[in-house]
């Protein structure tokens, strides 16, 4: 009996092993996803700042277009101020021509304005743009390290599979079906030690009956709280 728990630690071994390095097959696909949503991020906030970008430029181009009909008209009344007889008239149009210089001192205000906000979002679109290319070269170089690893992880995996099959042969059927029967409700080592009286996988006493059919080493033995099989540990 002591001979099918050595083998069974053997077979535990590489399970442990295994179920190790599946875990981190799944935590690859995480940090993948992580770059490529940080790049994302980098390649929405660019977005936003080039439409706040385009929307302060279409509202230049059309502060220039008011600025140049302003112009046009105050042209057209001095124009007509040359002609112009009565004192009256004459007076109406310097104050029109005065309300238009006005509107354009207040245009040029909010166009100077403009310009100073397309700047500074100039400037940070400069820098995430360059955001955006390191956090692809980031996002390339951890997919490139994953699909290696994984690949890695892959292969190890699949020569311990190839051990245990060679180990289980030794086992018998009914012993195997047990042991994997726990394995895949415990997700952990379910051949364990008893330990000053205690079971080594939910340290709960062992009667004095299961330490004594332990010490034996006759069959096996499970503990009575968690059914984990056990083996004695002098």
């Amino acid at each position: 009996m002591l001979n099918e728990i050595e083998i069974l630690l053997k077979v535990q071994e590489k399970d442990l092993k295994i179920m190790s390095l599946e875990s981190r097959l799944k935590e690859n696909p995480e940090i993948v996803n992580k770059a490529r949503n940080i790049l994302r991020e980098a390649e929405n906030e660019l977005k936003a700042k080039s439409d706040i970008l385009k929307k302060l430029q279409v509202e230049r181009k059309g502060s220039e277009i008011q600025v140049e009909s302003n112009n046009e008209q105050i042209a057209k009344l001095d124009s007509q101020a040359g002609s112009v007889k009565d004192n009256k008239t004459y007076k109406t149009i310097q104050d029109e021509i005065l309300n238009l210089k006005a509107r354009i001192s207040l245009i040029e205000d909010t166009m100077l304005e403009n310009m100073e906000k397309c700047d500074e979002i100039s400037s940070q679109i400069k820098d995430l743009k360059e955001q955006a290319v390191r956090r692809t070269d980031e996002l390339e170089k951890a997919e490139a390290k994953a699909r290696k690893e994984n690949g890695d992880i892959e292969k190890e995996i699949r020569d311990l599979k190839d051990l245990k099959s060679e180990i289980e042969k030794n086992l018998s059927p009914e012993i195997l079906s047990r042991y994997y029967r726990l394995l895949n409700n415990k997700k952990d080592a379910v051949v364990v030690p008893s330990r000053k009286g205690s079971c080594g996988g939910c340290f709960m006493a062992l009667t004095p009956q299961v330490i004594m059919k332990l010490r034996s080493e006759m069959k096996i033995v499970t503990c009575e709280s968690c059914q984990r099989i056990l083996y004695w540990e002098s």
